[in-house]
């Protein structure tokens, strides 16, 4: 009974560190399902706008990122699948090899007990011996030997539940990855598909190079002023620096940092179209660019909501830009750039999601970036970190 209960300890354990890893890897695939569905209803609003070639490379490019990394996370449950298929093979044969070697010894139990079935033989057994503790032992050990018997025909049953639980959930797993691999060789399909698609952009790109270089360095030129204005706030406000922190401040300051990677989206919904840091871009491949923060592809007219309780410290207006509010949370510091329309004012308090403005829609285009950007003190830290699933 002893190794039936460990046979039975280590099974669970198995299962449920594979249960762990397939879940995991399941809800990483429906996220990345569902920003790909994004990116499609993206596109189709930029489908028949013919000026906005870049906008469709820009969103077909994260979109093939995305269905990549969605096919690698198809392969990686392929493989714990088949290890656990193969685990649940190479248990069932263990078990199935245990099993005939507890019914071999039952067998022999059973054969024992019908030849001294008659209980006139038992009687003449513990009869026979020597003396009363003799008999005592010769009594207790038939007790023994029936009790042993009992035990050996729970073992059988035992064993024969586990065994074919471990069919039933073999077959299922087999099902399971015929299903993936169908998902995978579809996710495939629809991939080369994407990539031809983007191919095909890059060719009618390659003619506008240097005028989209052009806007790149524009872009730039931007981003440097923006640095440079958010850093000369921070270095000018005596507030971002912990110790002269009002206790609520801090308070906020501190549940602020509490809420890393649960944080609201700026924007209803949209996909990061550049992601943080020095970053490819993302129609000329040869330009290496540099982020402070992330930028967020969206629709039209999307509101640009607060990510935490703050105050609004800074509304700030760059030539060329459109405006840029500045919220701070404590020792954080919030960025919202490219708004069109702002609601609110320099000395607003402002809660988690509520509205500061519209994302500025570029005329020509059908969808809207959002740059968001969030500091601590003077460091620039990545804002895809922090924000939710």
């Amino acid at each position: 009974m002893k190794r039936i209960s460990l046979y039975c300890i280590f099974l669970l354990i198995t299962t449920i560190s594979f249960s762990q890893k397939k879940e995991e890897l399941e809800k990483q695939r429906i996220k990345i399902l569902k920003e790909i569905e994004i990116a499609n209803e993206l596109l189709q609003e930029t489908k028949e706008i013919k000026v906005s070639t870049e906008e469709k490379m820009t969103i077909l490019n994260k979109k093939v990122l995305l269905r990549e990394s969605l096919v690698e996370k198809l392969n990686f449950e392929i493989i714990i699948i088949e290890n656990k298929i193969e685990e649940n093979v190479n248990t069932i044969a263990s078990l199935k090899k245990d099993l005939e070697n507890i019914k071999s010894q039952y067998a022999r139990l059973v054969y024992v007990a019908y030849r001294n079935r008659n209980k006139e033989n038992l009687l003449i057994y513990i009869f026979s011996a020597k003396d009363l503790n003799q008999a005592y032992k010769r009594i207790k050990y038939i007790k023994q030997y029936s009790k042993y018997r009992k035990e050996q025909i729970l073992m059988i049953r035992s064993l024969n539940e586990v065994l074919n639980n471990k069919v039933i959930e073999l077959e299922k797993e087999k099902d399971k990855k015929e299903s993936l691999m169908r998902n995978k060789l579809r996710e495939r399909s629809l991939l080369d598909k994407e990539i031809k698609e983007k191919n095909k952009l890059i060719e009618n790109l390659d003619v506008r190079e240097r005028e989209i270089r052009k806007e790149i360095e524009d872009k730039e030129k931007i981003a440097n002023k923006l640095n440079l204005e958010i850093r000369k706030y921070i270095t000018e406000s005596k507030k971002l620096n912990y110790n002269k922190l009002t206790p609520q401040e801090k308070v906020i300051s501190g549940d602020f940092e509490k809420n890393s990677g649960r944080l609201p989206w700026p924007t209803d919904k949209g996909i990061v179209t550049l992601g943080y840091g020095e970053q490819n871009h993302p129609v000329v491949k040869s330009v290496k660019v540099i982020n402070n923060g992330i930028d967020i592809t969206t629709s039209i007219d999307s509101d640009v909501r607060c990510v935490f309780d703050g105050r609004v410290t800074k509304v700030l207006t760059i030539k060329g830009a459109n405006y840029t509010v500045l919220i701070k949370h404590g020792i954080f510091l919030s960025v919202y750039h490219n708004l069109g329309k702002v609601i609110v004012k320099e000395g607003d308090l402002v809660k988690t999601k509520q509205i500061i403005g519209k994302v500025y829609n570029e005329p020509g285009k059908n969808t809207a970036n959002l740059h968001f950007e969030i500091w601590k003190e003077l460091e620039n830290l990545n804002p895809q970190v922090w924000l939710s699933d």
